[in-house]
């Protein structure tokens, strides 16, 4: 595993769709950023790992509360994964320096 650039707490929504998904609230969910991926645990051993080559762009994702959006294209993972940050905009600002393709 490469080096660790950036982890915290946060909340979750994973699943096929915006409607049909799995939500966990803070703090069962984790964010890992590394240089080439981004690993994400949620609810103590299950996780999602996201290979940086394979991520399309990372969004605001608006509704009650902001979350980042990652779209990607590896099609072994959920197709939607929303992950809720205490601090969001220092979490794009993160991954923005990690050269991840945001659009915030």
């Amino acid at each position: 595993m490469g080096v660790l650039l950036h982890k915290e707490l946060g909340g979750l929504h994973v699943g096929k769709s915006e409607f049909f998904r799995s939500r966990m609230t803070w703090p069962f969910a984790k964010i890992e950023i590394y240089h080439d991926k981004i690993v994400i645990n949620y609810l103590f051993f299950f996780n999602i790992e996201i290979m940086k080559h394979h991520i399309d762009s990372i969004e605001k994702y608006v509704r009650l509360n902001t979350g980042v959006m990652i779209k990607h294209h590896n099609q072994e993972k959920s197709p939607f994964i929303v992950f809720y940050s205490l601090l969001p905009d220092e979490l794009f600002k993160k991954l923005k320096e990690a050269g991840y393709p945001v659009k915030a």
